[in-house]
């Protein structure tokens, strides 16, 4: 009956209308319809797909990607839990939904899933804290730069529940009562970043670029002013944090060998260097230069 209502604005009480018996026998009927023409699958999918939660956040992919910044099939069991736990009271205060994810995660069949691992009630309830913040005080951080907020986030988690220091926990804003992370980012700085990458990922478009990751730091401090893990949708990897993943550095060092080679006075700048193919037998495999 609600997803007959979500499909059909019709079905749903006129604004400061109270529901009534003729309301609900109008959603009762095309409730009835939906069951002959679709699967209880395709009535949950839908469900989970039109179903408002916090603020003008529709649907679970939505909400997965506005409090943790990725897409619903790379959420972890903590974070998973918490929108299952949003599922059933939508607007319920993060302590709420914090305590209601405890619940499903004890209810977990341990058969269903023996591999994962099981988090603990205080820490899906630090997370619901930390995270459920509604998407008009919360999204703009998360969507700007949501891999530096979830390297911040994990940080703060592992001192503040692995080592119990209390000095470690942010401050807490007043309007919604949850954890703030402070970070070093510059917000124009970083809008500015994923701006230039962007455009700069669609100039070479068609010559095998596929992403990119740009770091801005202050000289003097050292302070990060601007993280941009990967081009968001314009990757087919947006989750992958280019900053920090590993990754061979290619023609990257040449000039600095080259430069350290020069100093060393093993070259000279008539010096020819034979850059032909090689194949190297190394620990993990082998390197190929082509």
């Amino acid at each position: 009956m609600q997803l007959a209502a979500l499909l059909d604005p019709a079905l749903k009480p006129a604004p400061k209308q109270r529901r009534n018996l003729a309301h609900k026998w109008d959603q009762a009927q095309a409730a009835w319809e939906i069951e002959r023409q679709w699967s209880k699958a395709q009535i949950f999918e839908a469900y989970l797909n039109l179903l408002p939660l916090r603020g003008e956040t529709v649907g679970i992919a939505a909400a997965s990607e506005v409090w943790f910044g990725k897409a619903p099939d790379g959420l972890d069991l903590s974070e998973a839990a918490l929108l299952a736990a949003l599922v059933r009271q939508p607007q319920a205060s993060p302590a709420k939904v914090g305590a209601r994810a405890c619940g499903i995660v004890a209810a977990l069949d341990e058969s269903a899933l023996p591999m994962l691992p099981r988090p603990d009630c205080g820490t899906l309830k630090a997370l619901a804290l930390s995270s459920l913040v509604t998407p008009q005080a919360g999204s703009l951080g998360v969507s700007l730069a949501p891999h530096a907020a979830r390297l911040a986030h994990a940080q703060w988690m592992a001192r503040a529940l692995g080592e119990g220091e209390r000095q470690s926990a942010p401050r807490r804003d007043a309007s919604f009562g949850v954890p703030v992370l402070a970070t070093t980012l510059n917000a124009d700085l970083q809008s500015f970043a994923r701006e230039r990458l962007e455009q700069h990922l669609r100039e070479l478009s068609g010559r095998n670029v596929e992403d990119g990751a740009v770091l801005v730091l202050d000289n003097t401090s050292g302070e990060i002013l601007a993280w941009v893990g990967s081009s968001g949708y314009l990757s087919d990897a947006a989750e992958v944090d280019g900053v920090t993943a590993l990754r061979q550095a290619g023609s990257t060092l040449k000039p600095f060998l080259y430069a350290q080679a020069l100093d060393q006075r093993l070259i000279t700048a008539a010096s020819l260097i034979d850059d032909s193919p090689v194949a190297l037998t190394a620990e993990n495999g082998v390197y190929l230069h082509i």
